[in-house]
């Protein structure tokens, strides 16, 4: 017999004439996490298998569409779903923006340094330059990950590393000049 306290507290449990404190349990929880940790397991090895080959894919494609990219981290030993790069000539931050834009999440750095605008500590333990650091993209593929999503997030992200490089490669006149005419115009 339970007793159950407004807040959801549970104070204490009388059985027979003993009194005894006893922990709250959610026993529809605990089953439901049982359930969920069993179909994990049961779909692990092909879920990783997908994840790895379509970020493995990923990675080919936005070598072979953007130059100056490098992969952070070993590249076999790694998360099945995780794709660290870095980016020369960009900040992440800049990118982050116009993938957010797009609908499409990321983040810049690493895990360890999110929120902040340092470069990555555990970037330059790897030995990445603070200026290739900065151009830093975390990106995360899920269960629910196409390769049709990819694909999208592939030409987003090679129409902003372009346009990026474009504007830092001109001059801070140039910039002005191009947007105050290119608007008259």
């Amino acid at each position: 017999f339970f007793f159950q306290a407004e807040d959801g507290i549970r104070d204490h449990c009388v059985t027979g004439v003993q009194t005894c404190a006893l922990p709250i349990l959610n026993v529809p929880g605990i089953v439901g996490l049982g359930k969920a940790t069993q179909l994990a397991c049961e779909n692990m090895g092909m879920e990783r298998f997908r994840l790895s080959h379509l970020r493995d894919q990923f990675w080919k494609q936005i070598q072979a569409r953007i130059p100056g990219v490098h992969l952070n981290g070993d590249p076999k030993h790694r998360l099945p779903g995780n794709l660290n790069i870095c980016i020369e000539g960009v900040a992440g931050e800049s990118v982050l923006l116009a993938l957010d834009a797009a609908g499409i999440c990321a983040a810049a750095g690493s895990a360890c340094s999110t929120g902040s605008v340092e470069p990555s500590h555990v970037l330059r333990a790897l030995g990445i330059s603070r200026d290739l650091a900065r151009g830093a993209l975390r990106l995360t593929l899920g269960r629910d990950t196409t390769a049709e999503a990819l694909d999208y997030a592939l030409d987003t992200l090679v129409t902003t590393v372009q346009e990026l490089r474009q504007l830092s490669s001109a001059s801070p006149s140039e910039t002005w000049l191009t947007s105050h005419f290119s608007r008259r115009s």
